[in-house]
């Protein structure tokens, strides 16, 4: 995992504040991972097909090894990032009912999942100004993330 979050633990001078607290989360959670595992590393309504009578199948893996709540903050940024006319990852409501639907449904602390989701959200938003992107949707949330483990 700390390849793969390599982008976000080595902020440039003039990355901005929220994506420097982000780092500092992600360094934390991987300095101290907690049930680790093999993951799918994309976990999102995009990749979670329903193939009929074959079932639902989560699709496009990663194939990370790491923490089991990582898996879950992807989660949290959809579906968003794939339609910005349908925001419901930034809406305070509905992310504190996914917070508390998630961590009760997985049996995962609800603190954990809240700090992977802000040391996610930073991934993410790294990504897409490599991209040129501005990381809108992953800046509300990590500020969402942050607000809620104060």
């Amino acid at each position: 995992m700390k390849s793969w979050f390599a982008d976000l633990l080595e902020p440039s001078p003039n990355s901005a504040e929220w994506l420097k607290d982000c780092a500092r989360q992600a360094h934390r959670l991987l300095s101290d991972p907690q049930e680790q595992l093999t993951l799918h590393g994309d976990l999102h309504h995009g990749n979670v097909l329903d193939f009929g009578t074959r079932g639902w199948r989560a699709i496009d893996p990663k194939g990370l090894y790491g923490e089991r709540v990582a898996d879950f903050a992807t989660l949290f940024l959809n579906p968003d990032l794939a339609d910005s006319q349908r925001p419901y990852a930034v809406s305070p409501h509905r992310f504190e009912h996914r917070i508390r639907l998630v961590s009760s449904h997985a049996g995962i602390e609800p603190v954990r999942l809240l700090q992977w989701i802000h040391a996610w959200s930073g991934l993410s938003a790294v990504w897409f100004v490599e991209e040129g992107i501005a990381p809108e949707t992953q800046q509300a949330v990590a500020h969402l993330a942050s607000e809620a483990l104060r």
